[in-house]
């Protein structure tokens, strides 16, 4: 998946990735292999592949971000030290 234009090497923290599809997010058993892991582009790719969600929205702790769920939407939600916790749709 490519950066957003113009932020290329940057982390989007509590902001969301667009891929080229509108795919709806399919919760999958899959995505549990990566609780537990540090954070890295190749995991949020890997993650993204697996749900087939069109959109990926970073979440750490103390950012703000909208409560609106989007069908096409991964949220990869991270602890202080980038471990992900969890994985929804949504």
């Amino acid at each position: 998946m490519a950066p957003a234009q113009g932020e290329e090497g940057q982390e989007h923290q509590g902001q969301e990735r667009q891929g080229t599809a509108n795919n709806e997010c399919q919760p999958s058993e899959l995505l549990r292999q990566f609780v537990g892991q540090t954070f890295t582009p190749e995991i949020e790719a890997r993650a993204q592949a697996i749900s087939g969600a069109a959109m990926v929205r970073l979440l750490r702790p103390g950012i703000a971000v909208t409560t609106e769920q989007r069908s096409n939407r991964l949220n990869i939600q991270m602890d202080e030290a980038g471990v992900i916790v969890s994985l929804r749709c949504g």
